[in-house]
């Protein structure tokens, strides 16, 4: 039995060692060059162009993911609610409540469809962008020790009521920030446009 578990443990090894670290060291290699021209920009504003890049990432995929899929299944769960009206013309009751609930059923089932595209959208969308950058940061770019070296001080920046602030925290900070702007001036694009459609129909 012992040595099944040396087979499988020297299997994950190899796995990890010949496959996943070298993946994980080319994404640093990569993610180095490709913020290397503001390389020389002090942390704090380092970790702004890193969430701004990390939130334009998550907008990105996010309209990609959103869609025709979703809108196909809400489609189809209202149409599945819609035929409920014609169950009333049924005269016998029971035949009806079994038709009803058959209906409710086949409903929910693509309700709980739409939540689970739901959360795997938010996963991909939001989620991942969050973490693959603050793990660089965090873990990489801006260790507390990389951080003393170049400015004296383990944080990427000290507030002026005198708050230690990681790199990991900004970079949250930041993100969500800049998240929510993108989605507020979208939201302020679609309004306008509206508004100027309906003047146009008038």
């Amino acid at each position: 039995m012992g040595s099944l578990y040396d087979i499988i443990e020297k299997f994950f090894d190899v796995i990890f060692y010949n496959l996943v670290m070298p993946v994980i060291h080319g994404i640093e290699i990569f993610l180095y060059w490709f913020f290397f021209p503001v390389s020389s920009f002090s942390p704090h504003s380092q970790i702004f162009i890193i969430a701004l890049a990390g939130a334009v990432i998550s907008r990105i995929l996010s309209v990609k993911f959103s869609s025709k899929r979703e809108e196909r299944r809400k489609k189809l769960f209202k149409a599945r609610l819609e035929t409920l009206k014609h169950t009333h013309a049924l005269d016998d009751k029971k035949l009806e409540k079994v038709i009803r609930k058959g209906i409710h059923q086949a409903a929910d089932d693509v309700y709980e469809k739409i939540i689970i595209d739901k959360f795997f959208e938010m996963g991909v969308t939001y989620f991942l962008p969050l973490f693959f950058f603050l793990i660089w940061i965090d873990y990489v770019r801006f260790t507390p020790a990389i951080l003393l070296a170049r400015t004296g001080i383990e944080y990427a920046w000290v507030s002026s009521s005198g708050a230690n602030i990681s790199g990991a925290y900004l970079y949250i900070f930041y993100f969500n920030t800049i998240l929510f702007l993108i989605w507020f001036i979208e939201f302020l694009v679609r309004k306008v446009r509206k508004r100027k459609r309906k003047v146009s129909i008038t």
